[in-house]
C-alpha cells in the first residue's frame, strides 16, 4: 500500500494559534510531536504500507522537512511540492502521477489518503482494518465514516445504503456541512457517517473513475508529468468529493469504530484535551474563579477570569481571540473580515483585541 498524505493545507479555522506560515498540520497542542509527525508515526509498524508521500506547496517544504528529520521512521517518504494550491482533486491526481512514475504503480496497487491533521485513536484498530482491505479485492472507491456522537455542523456526512460484506456498506449520499436541525435528523436516524476524508481505492479503480468524472484534471493526467506540472495552474481547483466521490456509482463506506477528530475548531481542541475539575482546560498563565466549561490557553500574558463560562480564550503573541464555545468554527468568516481590518489599518500586528461575538470589530 502507498499513503498519500495532504499537508498543504492552511488550518484557518484554528487561528490565530495556526496560521498562513505555520498551519495546523505543524502544530504539536502541548504534545510530544506535530499533527503531521504523528501522522507519519501512525504507519511506523505498518509492514503493508511501502512508501509514503506527502504533498503540500513550497512555503511548507522546509517545515515538512525538519518535522520528518524530527521523528524516527522506518519508512521511504517523499516530499511532493505543488505548483500551486489547487484543492484535493488536482493534488490528489498530482501524487498518483509522481507515484507512478517514480514507483512504477501496478493497476492492482493499493493508495491511501488521509490528511495530515486528523487524530486517530486506537492506532492499532485503524491499521488492522487497513491490513484486511490491504488483503481484499475490491472495485470500488472506500471510503471511510465515523459514527456520528453529536449533531455536527462542521463535518459532511454520507448517507449509507446496504451491507456489501463485513467491512463495507454502500455510500447512497453525501451531504455537505448541514445546518443544525439536519444535523439532529442526521444523527438520529442512524443512516449517516461522518466523512473522514480518508479514502483508500486501487490505482485501475481510480483511473477508470477519474477518466469518467474528473475531466480536464484527467486530460493532463495522460500527458507526460512535466507536461502535468506544466499545465496544473490550468487545472479546475476542486475538492476530490465534489469532482469524483459525489459522482461515481462505485462507492463504499467502509465505518471506523475509533475515536477521530479533524481537529478543525476550537470546539475540537477542547474535546481532546485534559480538563481540570469545573471542566476548563487551561494551558499556560491562566488564573479563574467561577468559570466553567472553557477553553482558555495563553502564551505570555496572564489571562484570569470571573465568573464566565462556555468560552474559548486564545493569547498569542499579536492577537486575542475570543468566543462562545460552539461558535468557534465561525473564524474563516472572521479571517475575511480581517483582511478588510488590516487593509484599513495596515499594521495587523497592532491588533490584539478581536471577537467573534461583537456585532462591530473593535481595536483597543
Amino acid at each position: 500500500m502507498k499513503v498519500i498524505i495532504l499537508a498543504g493545507g492552511q488550518g484557518s479555522r484554528l487561528w490565530p494559534y495556526s496560521k498562513d506560515n505555520f498551519p495546523k498540520q505543524f502544530l504539536r497542542f502541548h504534545k510530544k510531536f506535530s499533527l503531521l509527525q504523528e501522522s507519519l508515526l501512525r504507519f511506523k509498524n505498518a509492514d503493508f504500507v511501502s512508501e509514503i508521500l506527502i504533498i503540500t506547496n513550497s512555503k511548507y517544504s522546509d517545515i515538512t522537512k525538519q518535522q520528518i528529520n524530527g521523528i524516527k521512521i522506518n519508512k521511504k517518504i517523499d516530499i511532493l511540492i505543488e505548483p500551486s494550491s489547487k484543492n484535493t482533486a488536482p493534488a490528489i491526481v498530482l501524487a498518483i502521477k509522481y507515484l507512478e512514475k517514480k514507483s512504477f504503480l501496478k493497476k492492482d496497487d493499493k493508495i491511501l489518503i488521509i490528511p495530515s491533521d486528523h487524530i486517530i485513536s486506537p492506532v492499532e484498530k485503524f491499521l488492522d482494518i487497513l491490513n484486511q482491505l490491504n488483503n481484499k479485492n475490491f472495485d470500488q472507491i472506500i471510503t471511510f465514516g465515523i459514527r456520528p456522537t453529536r449533531p455536527e455542523t462542521g463535518y459532511g456526512y454520507i448517507k449509507i445504503g446496504q451491507r456489501i460484506d463485513n467491512l463495507l456498506l454502500k455510500a447512497k449520499s453525501f451531504y455537505e456541512k448541514p445546518q443544525l436541525e439536519d444535523a439532529k435528523k442526521f444523527l438520529f436516524s442512524g443512516d449517516f457517517y461522518w466523512n473522514s476524508g480518508i479514502f483508500l481505492f486501487s490505482k485501475g479503480v481510480f483511473l477508470k473513475e477519474g477518466e469518467k468524472y474528473l475531466g480536464d484534471i484527467f486530460r493532463s493526467y495522460n500527458d507526460s508529468f512535466e507536461n502535468f506540472i506544466k499545465n496544473f495552474d490550468n487545472l479546475n481547483s476542486i475538492s476530490i468529493d465534489k469532482a469524483l466521490l459525489e459522482k461515481t456509482k462505485r462507492i463504499a463506506l467502509c465505518p471506523l469504530d475509533i475515536s477521530w477528530s479533524d481537529v478543525g475548531s476550537w470546539d475540537s481542541i477542547y474535546d481532546l484535551l485534559e480538563k481540570d475539575k469545573d471542566k476548563n482546560v487551561k494551558i499556560g498563565n491562566v488564573l479563574t474563579i467561577d468559570t466553567k466549561n472553557s477553553l482558555i490557553i495563553g502564551s505570555k500574558k496572564l489571562i484570569s477570569t470571573i465568573g464566565l463560562e462556555n468560552i474559548i480564550v486564545i493569547e498569542t503573541e499579536d492577537t486575542i481571540f475570543l468566543s462562545k464555545k460552539n461558535n468557534s468554527n465561525q473564524t474563516k468568516k472572521l479571517l475575511k473580515k480581517l483582511k478588510n481590518f488590516s487593509l484599513k489599518n495596515n499594521q495587523i500586528s497592532k491588533l490584539n483585541f478581536l471577537s467573534v461575538n461583537n456585532n462591530e470589530d473593535k481595536k483597543r
